[in-house]
């Protein structure tokens, strides 16, 4: 584990003050390592970019956090999530908020970005990591739109495009311009009503997947499924694949929100973050026999409460 001290991290919130970004917890941590490799680069006489902070060693979470609490420098706040951010004492927030959808920025700022999006080949596809990743990769490339603009702000502009604009978007974890992306597939799919991964397994009708959710959040004692666990729960169950390029929609969250399954669950997010759905309880949908998979008996459909002990 890297060893801090109170002036590392004193050091380390004042420069997040300095890009104009919360000092949340999980930003801190990832200034203290960059810092480390800064240091790190000094002391071997290489340039700084030389060595990646993600090979420097990490530090414990807790500890950080026990150090800010424990300090007369620090005012700590909780966040959402279980998450935390540090301020200092006396000092006035200048943050910008990495969560708005409200575009400050000029038109030729994105009209220059789309251009050097537009001009990445495939074999040079984006950049590594995530959104404060492509930053920072952003921030070093000296682009004339960003110039002067804080690393808070191009932040900022990363989310916008990816979130807003769509000039990026994510594939196999990585930042890549959109049309390169996984949901720029995903859209085409979805257009084209095609699964996006072919297997052996019959992609289910939209008669097919409603009564499917239907019957899973039925099986639950809570009547709640985690999001994430609905495709892999839905193709042990049934034996069919819950495509939701199939049926027409970019995501699976968007189709589960989308009115045809209002009367059957509500897609909530949990105290914890998390994304789960919910069987509606009012007016309960019941599927008929001619919307059932055929190779799934009827009485495999009764609801729990209903069935013989």
């Amino acid at each position: 584990m890297l060893r801090c001290s109170h002036a590392d991290v004193v050091r380390a919130v004042r420069s997040l003050y300095a890009d104009e970004l919360t000092p949340a917890g999980y930003l801190l941590l990832k200034r203290l390592r960059e810092h480390a490799a800064a240091a790190t680069a000094a002391a071997t006489g290489v340039q700084e970019e030389s060595i990646d902070p993600g090979t420097q060693p990490r530090v414990d979470p807790r500890h950080l956090r026990r150090l800010c609490e424990n300090s007369d420098v620090f005012q700590v706040s909780p966040e959402r999530a279980g998450e935390y951010s540090v301020r200092l004492a006396g000092w006035v927030d200048t943050f910008v908020d990495l969560t708005s959808s409200v575009d400050p920025y000029p038109i030729e700022l994105w009209e220059e970005l789309e251009a050097y999006f537009d001009a990445m080949q495939a074999d040079r596809l984006g950049f590594s990591g995530g959104r404060y990743a492509c930053a920072r990769a952003l921030a070093k490339l000296e682009l004339p739109c960003l110039n002067g603009l804080s690393f808070g702000k191009i932040c900022h502009i990363v989310k916008l495009a990816i979130c807003d604009r769509f000039l990026l978007g994510y594939r196999s974890g990585n930042v890549v311009p959109f049309r390169f992306s996984e949901r720029c597939s995903k859209v085409s799919m979805a257009l084209a009503r095609t699964p996006m991964q072919h297997t052996a397994l019959h992609a289910a009708s939209m008669e097919e997947a409603r009564a499917g959710v239907w019957q899973l959040l039925n099986d639950d004692e809570h009547g709640s499924i985690v999001l994430s666990n609905v495709k892999r729960l839905f193709r042990a169950r049934f034996g069919m694949e819950l495509s939701e390029t199939a049926l027409g929609y970019e995501r699976l969250r968007s189709l589960l929100f989308a009115p045809c399954f209002r009367d059957i669950c509500a897609v909530e997010v949990t105290s914890k973050g998390r994304e789960v759905i919910r069987q509606m309880e009012a007016r309960p949908w019941v599927p008929s026999s001619s919307s059932l998979p055929a190779h799934v008996l009827v009485d495999d459909w009764v609801p729990i409460s209903l069935r013989a002990a």
